[in-house]
């Protein structure tokens, strides 16, 4: 299932979020879905970060800028 994160890694300007989308079959595994948004941005995993939201859709997902 597709998950979209948006939170604030330490390495963003204040007040810029990242949204990042990520494949995982368990939403309920935060570390895991965590670990894969640090990899896809290509962010060191080990810095903090603030988490807003991580939403859960099955299906399609469609994203519109």
């Amino acid at each position: 299932m597709n998950i979209v994160i948006t939170w604030q890694p330490e390495i963003a300007e204040a007040g810029h979020y990242f949204l990042t989308i990520v494949q995982h079959d368990d939403a309920g595994d935060l570390p895991g879905i965590m670990a894969k948004a640090f990899e896809l941005e290509d962010l060191d995993p080990a810095q903090p970060y603030d988490l807003c939201s991580v939403v859960a859709v099955e299906g399609p997902l469609t994203v519109v800028h």
